[in-house]
């Protein structure tokens, strides 16, 4: 039992330091990449949507819990609206923006492709999470076929693994990076 604790700790801290990494690798490519701003200066990692400020994994015994709160406000302009978490979300995702100048800023759904890669169908979290595990414990053999779901809310993900249920037989644990 005590190998099994080490394994799934290692995995869950793996998983949640690449969780950051794709996450900002998404924005990166689907938010920043996809449109210059004319309007405004971008904060980067300097306060920024793609800042690991408002990225958090949380881990307890059993799971990992990712969190991302990202904040509109911007220091440069005081005075201006602003939207923070899911609200800021849903605006870059669906251009769906409530401030003036922001009519020709096109969707950039950068969440939701993120979540898609993350874990439909088998995605990269539970192939790294079982590698993890099986780096960290060689002894244990952990197969995929766990189960993982994913939290009805789009754009508040949480992971959840059941270490009862790995006992499958899937040898592909290719990861696309």
């Amino acid at each position: 039992m005590v190998q099994v604790n080490r394994a799934k700790q290692a995995g869950l801290t793996v998983v949640g330091s690449e969780l950051t990494k794709q996450l900002q690798r998404h924005i990166q490519q689907d938010v920043y990449a996809v449109y210059e701003p004319q309007a405004y200066i971008r904060r980067g990692a300097d306060g920024g949507i793609i800042s690991t400020d408002f990225m958090y994994a949380q881990k307890d015994s059993n799971s990992l819990t990712f969190i991302y709160q990202p904040k509109g406000y911007n220091p440069r302009y005081p005075t201006s609206k602003y939207v923070d978490g899911d609200k800021l979300i849903n605006a870059i995702e669906n251009s769906n923006y409530t401030w003036s100048g922001t009519d020709d800023i096109p969707k950039r759904p950068f969440w939701n492709m993120f979540v898609d890669e993350a874990m439909d169908p088998h995605g990269w979290v539970e192939k790294l999470f079982v590698r993890s595990m099986n780096q960290a414990e060689p002894t244990l053999q952990v197969k995929r076929d766990g189960r993982i779901e994913r939290d009805s809310n789009d754009t508040i993900f949480e992971q959840q693994l059941s270490f009862n249920d790995i006992h499958g037989s899937s040898s592909d644990d290719d990861l696309p990076f």
